[in-house]
């Protein structure tokens, strides 16, 4: 997911509109919008902390068409129902 979201910053689109995509609008596309996408008090929440750093990634697709980053969305911390998942530099 976030090569995705690296991928759609790169070409331009407003990093709140990225997230807002991954999050709400993701939601409300399965037809859980008010289940997922968002957080509210007394609810249980899945969360992923994000960093934007430099990195370079290199993309080709079947279709050769190709994208090469210098800077992406990087995961430090998946929390899922109370629990962590994933840590990396935290």
């Amino acid at each position: 997911m976030t090569m995705c979201m690296s991928i759609c910053r790169a070409l331009g689109m407003e990093e709140t509109a990225v997230l807002r995509a991954v999050t709400s609008s993701a939601a409300k596309a399965v037809k859980r919008e008010g289940e997922w996408g968002r957080l509210a008090v007394g609810r249980e929440a899945d969360i992923a902390v994000l960093s934007y750093e430099k990195q370079s990634v290199d993309i080709t697709d079947r279709a050769k068409n190709r994208v090469v980053l210098n800077e992406g969305y990087a995961c430090r911390l998946t929390v899922a129902n109370g629990k962590i998942l994933y840590r990396n530099g935290i």
